[in-house]
This record gives structure tokens, C-alpha cells and sequence, in this order.
């Protein structure tokens, strides 16, 4: 992956994100069912959503170059090129794998690995256009 690398424990605090989506800590699953397309959007936008506020998505440029999964504590966090979860979305979205890079945070504590954050939960989603 070729990526802005965060600069701080949690991305949101390095400013260029855009907040996109956001799913309910009631449990279960997002209840959109967008594929994180740039031109879907559900429920209603909430530019400081509270853990409670319902699932939501919006609209957002398909020219994004990253996409960050965070949840809403900000301790735990993923960030990927987004043409590449794209790919595996319209390609195989079963493939439960790690088939994709991404740069972590864990409490503060920033890596590279591969996984798979279309297994993961979210509870924020975040995209970033860069320069």
C-alpha cells in the first residue's frame, strides 16, 4: 500500500478526513447496503454522530485515494487505499481472507499488516482526497 502514513495515534486529529458513514453501536450490521459505493447514501447525515445515532452513509467523490474504519472511541482504526477495497468489493466480496494491506492503529500504536476490514466492525468511516 501506498499511503499518507498517520502522523498521530488516531487519524481524525491529522485533519483531510471526511466522515462518509457511521454505523450504531445498538449491534449487528450496517443496515445500508451500499457496498461503500462514492454515489450511495442511507439514513440521515450527522456530522457528529453520538454512538447511538442510527447508520448512515452519504455520498462522497469517487477521486478518494484512502478510506479509514475507526471506531468511535478512536482507539482502533484501519486505513487502505480505497481503489484497492473497491476491487475486492466488486470482485469477490466473500472472500473473508486477508487479502489487503492496510496501516493499523491498536491504542495508540500504529502498524502495516494484511487483513480483511470487510470482516472487521466499524463504527466510523472516514475518506481522505490527498494533494
Amino acid at each position: 500500500m501506498e499511503a499518507v502514513l498517520a502522523t498521530s495515534p488516531n487519524p481524525l486529529d491529522d485533519a483531510g478526513w471526511e466522515l462518509v458513514a457511521h454505523m450504531s453501536n445498538s449491534g449487528g450490521v450496517f443496515d445500508g447496503d451500499g457496498d461503500l459505493s462514492p454515489n450511495y447514501s442511507y439514513g440521515t447525515f450527522n456530522s457528529h454522530p453520538a454512538a447511538d445515532t442510527p447508520d448512515f452513509e452519504r455520498a462522497f467523490s469517487p477521486s478518494v485515494l484512502e478510506i479509514l474504519f475507526i471506531t468511535g472511541d478512536g482507539k482502533v482504526w484501519a486505513i487502505t487505499d480505497y481503489s484497492a477495497l473497491r476491487a475486492l468489493i466488486d470482485a469477490r466480496g466473500a472472500d473473508f481472507n486477508p487479502n489487503i494491506a492496510f496501516e493499523v492503529g491498536i491504542d495508540g500504536v500504529i502498524s502495516k499488516t494484511v487483513g480483511n476490514v470487510l470482516i472487521g466492525v466499524r463504527s466510523e468511516c472516514a475518506v481522505e482526497n490527498h494533494p
